[in-house]
């Protein structure tokens, strides 16, 4: 059944046309009237019936739709004295608005509106912790740790974990490359394999035979060259019968050696 807009539909959009851009009316319309209106049929009837916002023709395009002059005024001002949570509780308090915080930031950073505000502290500034200074809150005093304090979160030698790639990864007693301390969390697979054979190679890397990152047992791991695990990974080797998987195997190897001599010639 065809919609039909009474004097009373005209009359609020109207009355509340000035006060929001058409997509806020839309959204007050059909509270108001219990309709559920698109954007698109507001605009429509407001063009149909001539109402416009009579914000000028600077306000037109979109640029300050959702704030009267005088409520922009408001803002411009306000943004200066005042962060954009307190300025949208003055503002909804003063105009009897429902504008969120998270609006009015987008309103203003789209509009260019600025506090004048830079975010440096001016030349002669007293930091807050002048205040404390020399009554042990911002360093350790006598009572903060005591030497050989051991926290209570420090895992024991040979702890295990899960990292997230799934790999199981033991402490051991081996310097850390990246912080320089004197333990470290290591791959515990690759750790095995090392206990066993030595360190690996470069270019070389260690595979669950089974594709089981939890079946860690010296007898589940082989080495292999990264271009023939990526190889092994693309023809879903893990996922295979255990009586193909040398197949796929030698035909890993035989197309990374095919490749590698394609590209010498």
């Amino acid at each position: 059944m065809r919609f039909t807009y009474t004097e009373e539909h005209l009359n609020f959009l109207r009355k509340k046309c000035p006060e929001m851009s058409i997509r806020e009316l839309t959204d007050v319309f059909n509270a108001h009237f219990g309709t559920d209106k698109k954007y698109s049929a507001i605009r429509s009837v407001m063009q149909a019936y001539d109402i416009k916002n009579g914000r000028g023709t600077g306000y037109e395009k979109g640029k300050f739709q959702m704030f009267t002059k005088e409520q922009i005024a408001f803002i411009k001002d306000g943004y200066k004295r005042m962060t954009i949570r307190e300025l949208a509780e003055e503002l909804n308090t003063t105009y009897g608005l429902s504008v969120t915080h998270s609006q009015l930031n987008s309103f203003v950073k789209r509009n260019k509106i600025r506090s004048g505000r830079t975010g440096q502290f001016p030349k002669g500034h007293v930091p807050w912790s002048a205040s404390v200074a020399g009554k042990g809150i911002l360093k350790a005093n006598k009572t903060s740790f005591k030497k050989g304090n051991v926290p209570a979160n420090v895992r024991p030698m040979h702890a295990e974990r899960i990292n997230k790639d799934g790999f199981i990864e033991i402490k051991i007693d081996e310097p850390n490359p990246f912080t320089g301390h004197d333990t470290r969390f290591k791959c515990k697979h690759v750790w095995l394999w090392e206990q066993a054979y030595g360190a690996v190679p470069k270019g070389q890397c260690i595979r669950f035979k089974d594709g089981d990152k939890m079946n860690c047992v010296l007898g589940n791991l082989e080495m292999v060259n990264q271009q023939e695990n990526l190889q092994l990974n693309r023809m879903g080797h893990n996922s295979l019968p255990e009586e193909l998987k040398p197949s796929s195997m030698a035909i890993a190897k035989l197309t990374v050696k095919t490749r590698e001599r394609e590209k010498a010639v």
